[in-house]
């Protein structure tokens, strides 16, 4: 027999152990679009026409800027992120104790396994737009803050200018980072209200360092302007299939579907440090 968790109760719950665990928070921004129903969105934008001259002079009918059709694009996001997990418990008698059980083992797998993958992925992410729309730059041990600077260049000629701005470093960066002596750290007592990692603010840019093992292999540190993406997470089911044939165990199960993507419009907002 089949135990179904209440679905709004656990994107709830997921959605709050995500923004005090993860790393990258901000990232799940969906850009006021719903995925709640559907893997695929179609997103239109309009693009602008060019300004042009009124000319007084001219005669009337000819002042006015010529008529453009309207220039449209579609993007489609597909999720691509299905993740799934089942662990095995031991039979509980009790629905309230049950209730316990499953919480807890969802708590882990959220802190231990869901969290770091999704930070890990979109981090990736990042990086590949970063590389694919020539936005990198090589490392510099002995000058982290030159680098950060390419960074905030970067992001500022993508009009990344009146948003919030992330730079995440691994070990090595955050060293020639701290080395500069630009970095201005947090207190202890700030960096209690702030996301996991968070060390300081520089060139308006939050500096946040991760574990090396989150960036691709070759990368040392990544920026992105935090309007540039979207990142949907959504909860598809959390069931308890009760004592399993053949044990007097019961199983729980779990399926998670998430993705990171780069708006077409702000693919400039991305930015990457190399070795």
């Amino acid at each position: 027999m089949a135990i179904v968790i209440d679905n709004a109760k656990m994107q709830a719950a997921i959605d709050q152990a995500f923004t005090i665990t993860s790393r990258t928070p901000e990232l799940s921004n969906t850009g006021g679009f719903s995925f709640a129903n559907a893997r695929s969105i179609v997103v239109v934008t309009i693009n602008p026409v060019q300004l042009e001259d009124y000319d007084l002079s001219a005669n009337l009918a000819q002042r006015l800027a010529a008529i453009a059709d309207a220039d449209t694009e579609s993007e489609t996001y597909t999720i691509s992120q299905r993740k799934s997990f089942a662990q095995k418990l031991e039979t509980v008698d009790k629905i309230d104790q049950l209730a316990v059980t499953v919480g807890r083992i969802l708590e882990v797998q959220m802190k231990q396994e869901v969290v770091p993958a999704i930070d890990k992925y979109r981090i990736a992410a990042i990086c590949a737009v970063a590389t694919a729309n020539s936005q990198t730059v090589v490392i510099k041990p002995a000058d982290g803050y030159d680098n950060l600077l390419d960074m905030t260049n970067y992001l500022t000629n993508a009009n990344a200018i009146d948003v919030d701005k992330l730079y995440f470093v691994d070990t090595k960066a955050y060293k020639s980072l701290r080395q500069s002596g630009m970095l201005v750290p947090y207190t202890e007592t700030e960096r209690r209200n702030m996301v996991k990692g968070t060390i300081g603010m520089l060139e308006d840019m939050t500096v946040r360092q991760l574990p090396d093992s989150y960036f691709p292999t070759g990368f040392h540190a990544c920026a992105v302007a935090v309007d540039a993406g979207l990142g949907p997470i959504k909860h598809q089911s959390t069931q308890v299939i009760d004592k399993i044939p053949g044990s007097f165990a019961s199983v729980v199960q779990g399926l998670l579907v998430h993705d990171y993507f780069a708006r077409k419009a702000r693919k400039l907002a991305f930015a990457a440090v190399k070795a």
